[in-house]
C-alpha cells in the first residue's frame, strides 16, 4: 500500500501539472518543489512493512450480476454525450488533451512509453528496480522544469481545465482513450468498473455489520449497489460518480474493520483510501471529516495514530488550495432562511429511487438505527446531507450520491439479514426498472429526460452528428461559431479531429439583441458559419443564447444560408453560412 499511496501522490502532484499555476515561472517552481518536499514526508510516515491483499471473494458468482448490468447499460453507452449538461467536461477536457498531445507522438512510440512504464509501475509496486525508479523519478523532475520554463499549457485549453477537478480521473480516461480511442462509451465503462469495485466493498461492509462471512450476504450488497437507481444512472454518463462511491465505500469498509480490532492496518488503509481519493474529487473530503468527527467523540478527543492522518491531508490540501482561486463551491445556507428547503433532497430521493425501493429504504433506515456498529452510517448520512445542501450543489442529485449509498448499504443490510432470494430479485427488477425506464426516475436524475420520449432529452444535442457532417463537409480551415456551454464540443472536437482554433465559444450569443450588429461581428472576425440551437423550452440554453436571435438567424435569408438541420429526438441545432 505504501508503494501505491507514493506513486498516486506522484502521479497527482508531480507528472501531472498540478504545480501550473497562473504565476511567474519561479513561483510553479518553488511549488513543484514543495510538492517533491510533500512526497518526502509520506516516504518517512507511511509504514515499510506492509502487504496489501487484494482478493475477491465468490468471483464466479459475480461475473452474473456484472455481465447483466454491463448488458443492461450498452445501449444508453450508444447516446451522444449530453452537451447542455456542464460535467460532460469529464470526459470532454482528457478527450482535448489526448487530441493535442497524439499528433506529435507517433503512435508505437506511446506502445512503447507505455509499456515501459507499465513495467516501471510493476518493479516498483513490487519493491523491486529501486534504481530503475530513481531515474524515472529523476527524469520526470527534469520534464516538468521544461514544461515550466519552456511549454506554455495554455495552448492546451483553459488552465481552469487542469485545476477544475483533481488529476486521476483525466489520467484514466485518457488512457482509456490511448487504449479504445475517443468514444463516448469508454468514460462509462471505466465508471462502471468503479461502481463495480464499490458494490465489493458494500458486499464486504455487509459481512462485517452482520458479523459473518457469507456468500449470501456479498452478492446481496455487490448486486444492489450495480442496480440502484441513480447509481445505475449516473454510470450512463461518464461523470465522477462511479469513482466517488468506490473511494467513500472502501473508506467506509476499512474504518468499520478498525472500529471491529483497533488495529494499526485498517486505520492506515482507510486513510490512505481516502488520500487517493482526493486525486480523483475534492468531495471525498466529507468522509475524512466525518470519520475524524466519529472518532473524536467515541475516543474522547484522542485519534488513533495520528501519523497517518497527515496522509490525506497531504494529498488534499494543496489541490484544493491552489484549485480555489480558479473554482469554488460557495457556502449558502439557504436553508437558514427556509428550513423546509432541506425537505427538497428526501422528495428527490424519492422520486429518483421510486415507491417501491423507498418504502424499503425507509424501513432498513429505521430497523438498523439502533445498531452501534452502524452508527457511522448514520452519521455520515446526515453529515452529508447537510453539508452538500449548504452549497451551491443544493438540489443537484449527482453531487448527492453520498448519502445514497448510505441508504444503499442500509438496504442490503435488510435484505441481506432476512435472507430472501426471491425479494432480492424482485428488487433488483425494480431498481433495473426505475434506473432504466422510469420516466419519472430519468426526468429528476439531473438530465431532466422529457417524458415523450428517451432520447428528447434536455442534455442531449446534436453535436455528435453535426460535427461528423462538418469534418465530412466543410474545409479544414472552415471558422464556426458556435457558443457552448462549458465547452461541451470539445469532445466532439477531438473526437472528430476538427481544428479547435477555427471553433469561436465566445462571446456568448445572449451579448447580442439584434441580427444586424451579430451579422457584423460575423463578418468583421471571418466567420464563415454559425452552428446555433433550434431547440426552445431548455432552461440551460438561455444561459449561451438569445433562442429568439436564433430563431430570427433561422429565418433569416439575407444575411444567412441554412447548410443543414441536426436533430436528436426533439433537440436540433442549425448550420448556417454567413452570406458574405
Amino acid at each position: 500500500m505504501k508503494r501505491l499511496l507514493l506513486f498516486f501522490f506522484f502521479l497527482g502532484y508531480i507528472i501531472y501539472p498540478s504545480f501550473y499555476i497562473q504565476e511567474e515561472k519561479w513561483a510553479r517552481l518553488c511549488l513543484l518543489f514543495f510538492y517533491i518536499f510533500l512526497f518526502g514526508i509520506l516516504t518517512r510516515i507511511t509504514p515499510d512493512k506492509d502487504n496489501l491483499k487484494l482478493s475477491i471473494p465468490y468471483l464466479k458468482y459475480l461475473l452474473i450480476p456484472f455481465s447483466l448490468g454491463l448488458v443492461s447499460h450498452l445501449w444508453f453507452w450508444s447516446l451522444p454525450i449530453p452537451t447542455l449538461e456542464d460535467f460532460q467536461g469529464y470526459c470532454g477536457v482528457p478527450a482535448v488533451l489526448f487530441y493535442k498531445i497524439s499528433p506529435y507522438i507517433p503512435r508505437i512510440f506511446l506502445v512503447i512509453l507505455s509499456i515501459v512504464a507499465f513495467t516501471i509501475l510493476i518493479f516498483y509496486l513490487s519493491g523491486k528496480g529501486r534504481r530503475i525508479w530513481y531515474i524515472f523519478f529523476t527524469f520526470v523532475i527534469l520534464l516538468d522544469i521544461l514544461v515550466i520554463f519552456f511549454i506554455s499549457l495554455e495552448s492546451i485549453g483553459k488552465i481552469y481545465h487542469i485545476f477544475r477537478h483533481p488529476p486521476l480521473h483525466k489520467v484514466l480516461y485518457i488512457l482509456g482513450y490511448f487504449f479504445f480511442g475517443i468514444h463516448e462509451w469508454v468514460g462509462n465503462f471505466i465508471q462502471y468498473l468503479f461502481l463495480s469495485g464499490a458494490g465489493i466493498y458494500v458486499g464486504k461492509i455487509v459481512e462485517l455489520l452482520l458479523g459473518k462471512k457469507d456468500k449470501f450476504y456479498f452478492i446481496t450488497g455487490f448486486s444492489l449497489t450495480l442496480f440502484f437507481p441513480t447509481f445505475f444512472h449516473f454510470t450512463n454518463f461518464c461523470g465522477l460518480t462511479g469513482g466517488e462511491l468506490f473511494f467513500v465505500s472502501g473508506s467506509l469498509y476499512y474504518f468499520i474493520s478498525f472500529l471491529n480490532n483497533k488495529e494499526e492496518r485498517p486505520w492506515f488503509y482507510c486513510m490512505s483510501i481516502i488520500a487517493i481519493g482526493f486525486t480523483y474529487e475534492r468531495t471525498i473530503t466529507s468522509i475524512l471529516l466525518c470519520i475524524l468527527f466519529f472518532i473524536a467523540i467515541k475516543e474522547r478527543g484522542k485519534i488513533p495514530f495520528p501519523k497517518y492522518v497527515l496522509i490525506p491531508l497531504i494529498f488534499g490540501l494543496p489541490f484544493i488550495i491552489v484549485s480555489y482561486s480558479f473554482r469554488n463551491i460557495p457556502l449558502v445556507f439557504m436553508w437558514l432562511n427556509n428550513p423546509s428547503s432541506l425537505l427538497l433532497p428526501l422528495k428527490q430521493i424519492y422520486i429518483s429511487i421510486g415507491p417501491i425501493i423507498s418504502i424499503f429504504v425507509l424501513f432498513s433506515f429505521i430497523y438498523f438505527i439502533t445498531s452501534r456498529n452502524a452508527w457511522i452510517l448514520y452519521l455520515y448520512f446526515f453529515y452529508y446531507y447537510i453539508f452538500i445542501n449548504s452549497t451551491g450543489a443544493f438540489g443537484i442529485i449527482r453531487h448527492a450520491q453520498h448519502y445514497y449509498l448510505i441508504l444503499n448499504i442500509l438496504l442490503c443490510l435488510f435484505v441481506a439479514k432476512i435472507k430472501k432470494p426471491l425479494l432480492l430479485i424482485f428488487l433488483l427488477l425494480i431498481m433495473l426498472y426505475q434506473g432504466a425506464i422510469s420516466p419519472s426516475s430519468l426526468l429528476l436524475n439531473l438530465f431532466n429526460f422529457q417524458k415523450k420520449e428517451w432520447t428528447a432529452g434536455y442534455g442531449f444535442m446534436p453535436h455528435r452528428e453535426a460535427m461528423s457532417y462538418i469534418k465530412k463537409n466543410l474545409p479544414e480551415r472552415t471558422k464556426i461559431y458556435g457558443p457552448s456551454f462549458c465547452d461541451p464540443t470539445l469532445f466532439y472536437i477531438a473526437k472528430y479531429n476538427i481544428l479547435e482554433d477555427n471553433w469561436i465559444k465566445f462571446p456568448l450569443l445572449k451579448e447580442w439583441k439584434d441580427l444586424i450588429s451579430f451579422y457584423k461581428w460575423l463578418r468583421k472576425n471571418n466567420i464563415d458559419y454559425v452552428l446555433l440551437p433550434l431547440t426552445y423550452g431548455v432552461p440551460d440554453l438561455y444561459e449561451i443564447v438569445n433562442i429568439y436571435l436564433c430563431k430570427e438567424i433561422y429565418q433569416d435569408r439575407e444575411y444567412f444560408r441554412i447548410e443543414k438541420v441536426f436533430y436528436f429526438g426533439e433537440n436540433s441545432l442549425f448550420l448556417a453560412k454567413v452570406i458574405k
